[in-house]
């Protein structure tokens, strides 16, 4: 054998060597990643047995929406999903004026998960991703906001006994952190409890209603205030905003912001 076969032979063998090495480090490190997956919820998409940090949406569906109400509210919704980080959960509920007289059932409840934009290449399908991502996620609440109504012939509003379901609710399961509260309302209040349409809501106390205010304690909230017509406008614009701060503040939330939707 001349001296550059065994050469070549030699760096043939080193080669394959670093080959090999190669495979081996790719190899554990696939082993590494995939022993060390997170395992998922089927069903909410959320991480198991971690605590989910919640952002809660109440829509109240009493009063109905107007065309542009329901316009602006589905970018308003887009916007909210939008600040949603991946692994964070979305419930939805409604106020049921009916069997429940406060929080419906959870109409949504998904953690979001990854789009595909951050997938680990080596162990995840990006395409099953993005497929879990706008079916499992986006289009089940294009579909929610798709079906607010226009009209509703809702008998009763009960908004706060629904804030203090939510409490409530999220105080019982140990595996969620509320901490940020959406909700879509006229604000007119209108139950058995409580009613904005039977009585002035300057002389309704909050020190007289104080077993009804939730605990809502370092929560940022944010409201859609829906405006009304009519005898429903002059509610609204006496002292509604004002009853509503004084509740939210002794609920003891974190911060409070309402925009006005016409």
């Amino acid at each position: 054998m001349s001296l550059l076969e065994d050469e070549d032979n030699r760096t043939h063998n080193w080669l394959l060597y670093i080959g090999i090495l190669l495979f081996i480090v790719l190899a554990v490190g696939a082993g590494w990643s995939i022993l060390n997956m997170k395992k998922y919820d089927s069903v909410t998409l959320c991480e198991d047995d971690v605590i989910s940090t919640t952002t809660v949406l109440l829509i109240d569906k009493t009063g109905g929406f107007s065309p542009n109400q329901k316009r602006v509210l589905l970018r308003a919704i887009e916007a909210e999903i939008e600040k949603l980080e991946t692994g964070k959960r979305l419930t939805v509920y409604e106020v049921d004026d009916g069997l429940y007289e406060g929080l419906s059932k959870p109409v949504f409840d998904r953690c979001r998960p990854k789009d595909g934009s951050d997938v680990n290449q080596l162990v995840e399908n990006k395409h099953m991703i993005e497929k879990s991502f706008n079916e499992d996620f986006i289009s089940e609440i294009q579909l929610i906001t798709a079906n607010l109504d226009e009209t509703n012939d809702a008998k009763s509003s009960p908004i706060i006994e629904s804030l203090s379901d939510i409490s409530t609710l999220y105080k019982i399961d140990p595996h969620m952190n509320v901490e940020r509260l959406i909700v879509i309302s006229d604000l007119l209040q209108h139950s058995p409890n409580i009613s904005f349409y039977k009585n002035d809501i300057e002389g309704i106390e909050i020190d007289d209603i104080s077993s009804f205010i939730p605990d809502l304690f370092g929560i940022d909230v944010q409201i859609y205030w829906l405006q009304r017509e009519n005898n429903e406008q002059r509610i609204q614009n006496s002292g509604l905003i004002y009853w509503w701060e004084r509740t939210f503040e002794a609920a003891t939330i974190n911060n409070l912001s309402i925009m006005k939707i016409r």
